[in-house]
């Protein structure tokens, strides 16, 4: 048996309909060492009970509640608690994917080094669960994340936690696209490249009330903010522009693209 170490950090607040299955997929996953953290700040519906139950259920479950200033603020307390050799940032209505943390604990083991930052693919799922896509992205590199964004879902990467907290953890000045700046940071930091795994290994949740679908235009504020910390070519201040009006026209886009009846109709086509 493999002695590398998960910690699973997961932020919530008021997630009861979504916490149970997030918490199954991560222990279902997790082997007897590995850590699930979860920051809760002050949950005000059954999020708390339902996470109380699972603390007294599995060892590797630790909560914690109290105030805090947002998800990023969340995710630092719960980082300040993580002892793992890796850390997977995974939200409190998205999953992990069966054989996930097998598949990355597999690829470092036969890596000639301990790579700083693991990542597979993802997909994106409905509130139901039924997916609406699965995506294997490319490598991830500092151009293509000027250009496209996140293109990398965070809960499919394992992040070393001496770099994770090298880089400054997460960043309490953006509310939306931390993850991209976060990758920013990480890319400029880490002493090796990313290491790219042939599986899948989290889903994304889109839903009404998530950030996503919910409030999608200051994903456009928030991205033009983080693209111009980071900057720092002609191609970049383009794709800076460019990745603006993407992210606009996506704001309309996305929810017809997630849609029940688009899918079919694309099945239909594709036939």
């Amino acid at each position: 048996m493999s002695d590398i170490k998960f910690s699973i950090i997961m932020p919530s607040y008021n997630s009861q309909t979504y916490i149970n299955e997030a918490i199954n997929s991560a222990v279902k996953e997790m082997s007897d060492f590995d850590e699930l953290l979860v920051q809760d700040g002050q949950s005000t519906d059954e999020t708390l009970s339902l996470l109380a139950a699972y603390e007294a259920q599995y060892d590797q479950v630790q909560v914690e509640s109290g105030p805090d200033k947002g998800q990023s603020d969340a995710l630092n307390k719960a980082l300040m608690r993580a002892t793992g050799d890796y850390v997977v940032w995974l939200n409190s209505d998205d999953v992990l994917l069966p054989g996930s943390l097998a598949a990355l604990r597999a690829h470092i083991e036969k890596s000639d080094n301990m790579p700083s930052l693991v990542f597979g693919g993802h997909q994106v799922l409905r509130a139901d669960g039924s997916v609406i896509g699965s995506y294997m992205p490319p490598r991830l590199e500092r151009h293509k994340l000027m250009l496209r964004g996140c293109y990398v879902f965070s809960g499919s990467v394992a992040i070393s936690r001496s770099l994770l907290l090298e880089s400054g953890g997460f960043a309490n000045q953006f509310d939306y696209c931390m993850d991209l700046d976060l990758f920013f940071r990480l890319l400029d930091k880490s002493a090796d490249s990313p290491l790219n795994v042939p599986e899948y290994i989290g889903a994304l949740r889109w839903h009404d009330e998530s950030k996503s679908g919910d409030a999608g235009y200051r994903f456009v504020g928030d991205g033009w903010k983080v693209r111009g910390m980071y900057a720092r070519s002609s191609f970049d201040h383009v794709a800076r522009i460019g990745a603006a009006l993407v992210q606009s026209f996506a704001l309309f886009a996305t929810p017809v693209r997630h849609s029940v009846l688009y899918s079919k109709l694309r099945g239909k086509v594709r036939k």
